[in-house]
Formats: C-alpha cells, sequence, structure tokens
C-alpha cells in the first residue's frame, strides 16, 4: 500500500509539474499563453486530457490500482469476518438468554389469545438483536485496545526516528538506525512509556463513545466519510 501511494503520489506531482508548465506555454510567441487563447472550454479539457495521458506512467498507475484494490479487498473481508463473529456469537448468547428470560417473566406476560403467540418470538428476538449489539460493541472495545497499542508503539517508534535523525538519540558504532531502534524498544522504559500512551488513547476512546472531538472531526472528516462507506459495505454487500 505504501508503494502505491508513492506511485499516485509520483504520477500526481509530474501531471501538475507539466500542468503549470502547460499553462504558461506561448507557441504563437505573442506574450499570451496558450491556454488563455482557446475560446472553447470543450478544446480546453481535450488538451488537459491529453497532457495527462502523456504525463501519466499507466503502467505504474495500473499496478498501483491493483495493489489498493486489493488492499480494500482485505480490508472488507477482515471487517464481514468480525462482523461475522459478532452475529454468530449475538445470535448464540440471545438464545440462551431468551430461553432464560422466557422461563422467568414468559407466563406472565398476557396479550390476548390472538397474540400470544408473539411472546417468545418477541423475547427470542429483542434478547438475540441486543445480544449481537454487545458482542459488536465487545469487539469494537477489544479492536480499540488494540489498535491503541499498535498506535503507541508506532509513535513511540516514529519519535525515536525523528530523534536520531536530528542527533538527539545517541546509538553504538556499526548500528544502524532501525537496529538501534529495535534494542531501544526492548527496554523497560519504551515498555512503560508505550503502555501509558496506548492507556491514554484506549480510555479517550472509550470515553468518548469512538467518537472523534473538533477539531479531529472536521480534519479527518474525509476518513470518516470513508469508514461509513465501509461499513455500508460491509452491511450490504
Amino acid at each position: 500500500m505504501t508503494e502505491a501511494y508513492t506511485t499516485v503520489s509520483t504520477n500526481y506531482y509530474k501531471v501538475k509539474a507539466d500542468w503549470i508548465k502547460d499553462d504558461s506555454v506561448d507557441a504563437g510567441g505573442d506574450g499570451q499563453p496558450d491556454v488563455k487563447q482557446i475560446a472553447k472550454k470543450k478544446a480546453l479539457a481535450k488538451r488537459k486530457a491529453l497532457l495527462v495521458l502523456r504525463s501519466v506512467d499507466p503502467a505504474a498507475l495500473g499496478s498501483a490500482t491493483a495493489s489498493f484494490t486489493a488492499g480494500l479487498m482485505a480490508i472488507m473481508a477482515t471487517l464481514r469476518l468480525r462482523l461475522a463473529k459478532a452475529i454468530t456469537l449475538g445470535s448464540t448468547v440471545g438464545g440462551i438468554l431468551a430461553n432464560g428470560v422466557h422461563t422467568l417473566i414468559g407466563k406472565k406476560i398476557k396479550l390476548g389469545p390472538d397474540y400470544q403467540k408473539w411472546v417468545l418470538p418477541g423475547i427470542n428476538y429483542v434478547c438475540k438483536v441486543l445480544s449481537i449489539i454487545f458482542a459488536w460493541m465487545f469487539f469494537r472495545v477489544s479492536y480499540a485496545l488494540q489498535s491503541s497499542i499498535r498506535g503507541a508503539e508506532l509513535c513511540a517508534k516514529g519519535f525515536l526516528k525523528w530523534a536520531d535523525r536530528n542527533g538527539y538519540l545517541k546509538r553504538a558504532d556499526g548500528l544502524s538506525e532501525e537496529e538501534a531502534i529495535e534494542q531501544i524498544s526492548k527496554r523497560k522504559e519504551f515498555v512503560l512509556v508505550t503502555s501509558v500512551v496506548a492507556g491514554a488513547g484506549f480510555f479517550w476512546q472509550v470515553t468518548r463513545g469512538f467518537r472523534l472531538p473538533f477539531p479531529l472531526n472536521f480534519v479527518l472528516f474525509p476518513v470518516t466519510i470513508l469508514e461509513y462507506f465501509a461499513e455500508y459495505l460491509v452491511s450490504w454487500a
């Protein structure tokens, strides 16, 4: 995915540079850029489209698109597996819970002779739906803990890389940056710091109901849209 992003980014900046260069081309030598002398929008759009086609590397872009698609499919498969696990666990627990609820209060619910038949199915439905919701919340909490731990580790290692590249990190002679960071990551101090950061991140997520506060919700709005899109695909695909 990283290589695919780099490929797309490289092609984007190449197109951008060629686009700016094309805007300043004066083939007629009259002191006026050619693009400003094109009266018809259709002709200008065609010129720019052909410029994009010339600038982009189709083979590299196709490979990057395939990588993005494969990554998206892997994410969708993982999310669908999690949803399936939540539904399976919730249905099983809900069925057991429904039997107990029906035994305790089922006979006390009186709906009349024409509607009494709905008592048991109603209890089953309510118990299973609630159990599936709680199961999904349980999985979400467990994944929030996992993401907090992973995020704290990435944050700490990223800080160490920054410190090393700016001369604040002392490492033994002959050790590469990655080897030095790997050594530090095995120390108790590193584990303690990442644990505190992970705990703070997990607590922050849970107490806020997995919602982003302002201004993070505004900055990360595109990512939120992608999340909703992924949830929609998982739910209806």
